[in-house]
This record gives structure tokens, sequence and C-alpha cells, in this order.
């Protein structure tokens, strides 16, 4: 069954968990970062047993159960992009680089509110047909392939746990699945999280706050359909905080160091959604922090216009792809005879590129040549295969914390607590990012629940209002 675990405080998650945990119990969240936080949470209130993985990790293993499971038919992000790359060229040339974007996207958006064809020529009404056609062409293309991206890895699954003749139905697990740290689901995950309750205890941990504010269109309302009395007691909102618990600081030249100076042993959590290297400027040199950096994107953008302007100089802006494999490799030659911490960054992303040049070949015997476009793409599929997030150590000393979005204030159990930092300039948490025109949504909404911003602010003040109680 699907079950909605509310809770209103810390200790009330705690009575929940301890009162569902069995031995065989699987702890899932949505990315790697809570779930080290939850594993390490788990096994401070003594559930040792309950191991905790990503959701995507967790759907991988549930398919590897089945041992006649071809592997080779798990299709990343990465490997989608080369792939659709090389049909774009071979059978949608009159496409620009910018329409076979902005489809790649819309295709990527759609797969996560449904998986089955039958709904894209109402959704894809208002659009220009050259578009309508490439999304189409993608979607029937990943179903001839017989290949599963991350949307469709949870549509198998889903057609596994309903079909009880499906050959890989007898070796999928029966246990209590527990969901941590959810703050949205997409259909396609709603369905799965349906089929996977229908011979399995299933344990979606809400706060109460954010339960009570669902809308229709929620994915909270998707899954546990509100009768009409129905109410969750929430307890009364918390409003003021005790202001001798916080320091208003009006730094000169955006330095906070006489402040942090004496948060030595304590993470710093910025108000903001996503960080940058810029952030550093506001925090004090002499401690030791780690930041969230995407460390690889500035030398990625480097050697991206370095072989652009290779392409760009070759005959026809075309360039073999055995040309550039051969350039990559006496650029790595250089780089080795002279070893510098920036020069094992590029390495890296050369290798990568290098490998992406290989698979790209392979995926087609027309794919011998290149030019800026499909450049591009190889280093957008590059980017997909570096480390999302890279924690830099900004000096060294006895002292470990780190610098964190407004994301890490959930769960936030640093000893000695953490700082949290609130500027006007840091712009607003959570804002509505609508990837659809409003006609797409109307089609769209009836399918699947749509993210809403008004629901995530829900979650942000339970959690914050929980840190600034606790501090």
């Amino acid at each position: 069954m699907l079950h909605p675990a509310l809770f209103g405080d810390l200790n009330e998650l705690n009575a929940n968990i301890k009162k569902i945990v069995e031995a065989d119990a699987i702890g899932v969240c949505p990315g790697p970062a809570l779930s080290d936080k939850y594993r390490d949470y788990l096994h401070g209130i003594g559930c040792h047993s309950l191991d905790v993985v990503t959701v995507f990790q967790f759907a991988q293993n549930l398919l590897a159960c089945d041992p006649e499971f071809d592997l080779s038919q798990l299709c990343n992000k990465s490997k989608l992009i080369l792939s659709l790359t090389t049909l774009w060229k071979a059978k949608l040339p009159e496409l620009s680089l910018a329409d076979f974007q902005l489809a790649y996207k819309i295709f990527s958006d759609l797969r996560g509110h449904f998986l089955v064809p039958d709904f894209l020529d109402t959704v894809l009404a208002d659009f220009r047909p050259e578009i309508k056609k490439a999304i189409i062409y993608f979607w029937h293309f990943l179903r001839g392939a017989r290949l599963l991206d991350e949307h469709g890895v949870y549509g198998e699954l889903s057609h596994q746990l309903r079909t009880p003749a499906h050959p890989a139905y007898e070796y999928l697990p029966t246990r209590s699945y527990l969901f941590f740290g959810f703050r949205h689901f997409t259909g396609v995950q709603v369905d799965f999280l349906k089929s996977l309750a229908i011979k399995n205890d299933v344990y979606i941990f809400i706060p109460k706050l954010a339960y009570a504010h669902s809308r229709a269109t929620d994915w909270i309302t998707w899954l546990f359909p509100k009768g009409a009395e129905e109410t969750v007691e929430i307890g009364p909102e918390v409003t003021t905080h005790t202001l001798a618990k916080c320091k208003v600081m009006r730094p000169a030249v955006n330095k906070h160091s006489e402040f942090l100076i004496k948060q030595k042993a304590s993470n710093v959590i910025f108000a903001k959604s996503e960080l940058n290297v810029s952030d550093l400027a506001s925090l004090y040199q002499d401690n030791y922090f780690k930041l969230e950096s995407q460390f690889f994107t500035s030398v990625l953008e480097s050697v991206k216009k370095e072989f652009m302007a290779q392409i760009e100089a070759a005959k026809g802006s075309q360039i073999s792809v055995e040309q550039l494999k051969q350039y990559i490799d006496t650029r790595c030659a250089n780089l080795l005879a002279q070893p510098d911490f920036k020069n094992q960054r590029v390495l890296k992303i050369l290798l990568l590129i290098r490998n992406n040049l290989k698979l790209w070949e392979e995926l087609s015997e027309q794919n011998t040549m290149m030019g800026a476009d499909v450049w591009k793409m190889i280093c957008e599929s590059t980017q997909l295969d570096l480390p999302r997030n890279f924690l830099i150590p900004i000096t060294y000393s006895r002292h470990n914390a780190a610098v964190i979005p407004a994301s890490g204030i959930e769960l936030d159990d640093t000893p000695g607590g953490s700082t949290l930092v609130v500027s006007a300039q840091f712009g607003e948490i959570v804002s509505e990012t609508d990837t659809f025109a409003s006609s797409i949504m109307e089609s769209v909404a009836p399918l699947s629940p749509m993210r809403s911003a008004e629901l995530d602010k829900y979650f942000f003040k339970f959690w914050f209002d929980l840190f600034l109680q606790q501090q």
C-alpha cells in the first residue's frame, strides 16, 4: 500500500521511522547529497539496518533483479544526446541547431509526464511542424531501439510490477520502502510509486505543512487524493523567532569575516538556490570551507572554444573525427609533460570528449565528419559526464565546514549549529519556472502533476522554521 508519512517536527519524523522500519526496508532519496544526510541521520537514531540510495539507483537495482534484463538497454542522458544527434543529422537535416535543442528539451521534459506517444498530437498542436515532427521521431526512435532513458526505466518497472505474468515479476523483492526528501515526483514516477505499492508498503515522508497546502495539480494529491472533509493538524504556525539567535550584518565590500571568523566549526548555508565561486567573496578566507561548485564548467568552455576555432578554420567548416582524436592525443601528451592541477581538469575533459567522439563515431557509418553544431552537442554530452558538483577546499586548517545552498537546510544537524546567511541580493529561493506555454500546460495538466513553486515554498518554510527553532 501507499502511505503518507506525515511529520510536523523531528520527534514525529523519528517516531514514524521507528514505527515503520524493518530489517529489510530500503530508504530512497532524490539525490546523493540527501541520501548521505539521511543515512547518517538514520544511523544516529539507531536505524543501522536501513540503507539509503538515490531514486534512480533504486530503480536500476530493481531492474537488475531480473537476470534476463539486458543492461545495454539503459541509456543515460549523455548517450541519449549522442544518439539523438546522430538521428538529427541522418533523418532531420533541415533542423537548425537551435531547433534541435528546442525539440530535445521539450522531448526530455514531456517524457517526465507521460511515456505513451498517443498524447503527442494534442500536446504539440501549437508547435511548428518541424519541431513536432522531431519530437515524435525521437519518441518512436527510443521505442524502436528498445532504449530506456531515465523515464523509460520507471515505465518498464511499472509494467513489470503490474504484470504478474511478466518474466521479471517473480524476481522483484517484497519489502518496505521509505521515500525521504522529495519535493516533486513526475507523472511517470507517480505511476511507478503506485505500481510499487501493489505488492509493497511504500511510505512517502512529507512535512504536514506542505501536505496541508497541496493543491489538486500537485503530486501529493495525485498520490493521496484528499477527501472533502479531510484536514491535517499542523500545529501553530511559527511567525517569529528569538532575535538574540540572529545577527544582522551590514558588511563593507561584501565581507562577513568579522562574524564568520567566530564560526570555524560551522557550515555556512546561503539562502539562495544555487551557489557559485563568487559567493566565496563573502567568507573569511582563513577558515577551511568547502563549496559546491561547477568545478569543470569554465575549463570545458575553454576547451570548447579552442576546438571550435580548429573546426571553423577547416575546409568547409568541417573536420574529421579522426583528426579531432589525433589533436586530443597530442594535447594530452603535452599536458602530461607539464603536470599541474589545472591541467588535470583539462585532461579529464579531453579524455571524456575523446570517449564521446568514439561513441558518436560508432553510432553510424556516416559519423566521420563534424561541424560546429555537432561539436556543441558533443560538449553538452561531455558536460553530463562530468561531476555535477564538486566540494572545493578553500584553505587548509583543522576546521572542516561546507558552504551549501538553501536546499542543504533540510535535516541540518551540524554539531554546534550552522550559519545561515540571508541577503536581498540573493533573490528568490524558489521561483516559477514554467517549462511549457500555458496552452501546453492545459494539455499536460490532466495527464501528470505539475511542479509548483508554491508547494516548494512550503517545503522550504517547514525546514527553515525547524532550523531557526533549533539554533
